[in-house]
Parts: C-alpha cells; sequence; structure tokens
C-alpha cells in the first residue's frame, strides 16, 4: 500500500513533478476502497492511465511553449486560455468566463510563480487528467 507522500516520492524518483492537486485527485480517481492508501493493483491501474495520456500532454506543452514568452514555463490565465483554444478550438470549447467559473478552483492545485502566472505544464496534465483534454 502506498501512501500520498510514498506515491510523491515515486513521481520524484521518476522525474516527474505533480502538484498537491493531481496527487489529490489521484487518490480520489484510483483509491477504490476509499482507505487512504493505493493497493498495488490501483497504482498499477494509475501508471498505466498516465502513461497513456503523456504522449497528448508532451504535444499540448510544445504547442503552448510559443506562448510563453520569457521561457520560464508559467504563463497568465489569458495567455494558458487563448492558447488552449488555439491549439483544440473544437475540443476546448469554453469563453474565458466559463473557463474560470468551471476551473477556478482547479486552478487553486496548480504551481504559480510570484506574479500569479500558472505553469501550464501542470494545467495540461490537470486538464488531461481530468478528461477535459483529449
Amino acid at each position: 500500500m502506498l501512501g500520498r507522500g510514498e506515491v510523491r516520492n515515486a513521481f520524484y524518483f521518476w522525474g516527474q513533478e505533480i502538484t498537491d492537486g493531481e496527487l489529490e485527485d489521484y487518490f480520489v480517481r484510483y483509491d477504490v476502497d476509499k482507505n487512504g492508501f493505493l493497493e498495488f493493483p490501483e497504482f498499477v491501474e494509475m501508471l498505466a492511465e498516465k502513461e497513456e495520456g503523456t504522449e497528448y500532454e508532451r504535444d499540448y506543452v510544445a504547442k503552448m511553449k510559443p506562448y510563453d514568452t520569457s521561457g520560464t514555463g508559467y504563463i497568465s490565465r489569458e495567455k494558458l486560455y487563448k492558447g488552449l483554444r488555439d491549439i483544440d478550438k473544437d475540443g476546448f470549447d469554453f469563453t474565458q468566463e466559463e473557463m474560470e467559473h468551471k476551473f477556478g478552483s482547479f486552478f487553486k492545485g496548480v504551481n504559480k510563480n510570484e506574479n500569479g502566472e500558472v505553469n501550464y505544464m501542470n494545467v495540461i496534465k490537470l486538464l488531461r487528467f481530468k478528461r477535459v483534454l483529449e
């Protein structure tokens, strides 16, 4: 059985950073018996689904890089919204207001810099996890 700290450490060991929100979402989604731990079959299912989405995530991240004019990995919510709309006009069919309403609480679990800009790599991972981006 793996607790939250052990799952976070496993991702760190594999060179992947996950946000608190993403970690919590994994437990909500994969901790079937809701005991606060992932048993080995639950953990394996989580990893298999995560790996499946990795290629899509890389593609979205590459397409978002032009919006990251500072090269820091962080962009404003406005640039994020514009980038997602430009990249996937059919799949990401939200106005900026709808996005803020629907995903406002979701942004709390995403890494931000001192200017309040969001880490777009984390956003893409979470949107894929929530099945907003396919």
